[in-house]
């Protein structure tokens, strides 16, 4: 919530004009919609699942590209449009791959944190993770 009271007078700041309040801060919901997703969306790549991996990163990007072309060209929506469609995606995404209740979430859970554990040794090593 004190993010929401700091945006108006950031965006003041940044932009010098009250225009871009609501791209700023759907942009800001983005990034914490996708950051709650990050891990379990990645972890599909490490796992022997990535051809999930690749077939959901194909959608979100069809996806966002439909829906800014609808919210910026036929709704005229602009900058907010880009934004708003970039948040929309990430919630439907992240509503379809990291739900609780979603079929296999608790072997998913037990799998995602030992994927967590690989990424951390990987890092620590020095090796590059894609090589895993």
């Amino acid at each position: 919530m004190l993010v929401l009271i700091v945006i108006p007078p950031l965006a003041r700041a940044m932009f010098g004009v009250d225009g871009y309040v609501p791209p700023l801060a759907l942009t800001l919901v983005n990034i914490f919609v996708t950051g709650c997703s990050f891990i379990p969306f990645h972890v599909r790549g490490i796992e022997p699942k990535a051809g999930q991996l690749t077939a959901l990163s194909t959608v979100r990007s069809v996806a966002t590209l439909w829906l800014r072309l609808a919210l910026v060209v036929g709704l005229t929506m602009g900058v907010t449009g880009v934004a708003l469609a970039d948040t929309i995606v990430s919630a439907l995404m992240t509503g379809a791959c990291c739900h609780p209740g979603s079929p296999g979430a608790a072997g998913r859970r037990r799998r995602s944190t030992a994927a967590v554990a690989k990424i951390a040794s990987v890092i620590r090593a020095g090796r590059c993770v894609s090589t895993c």
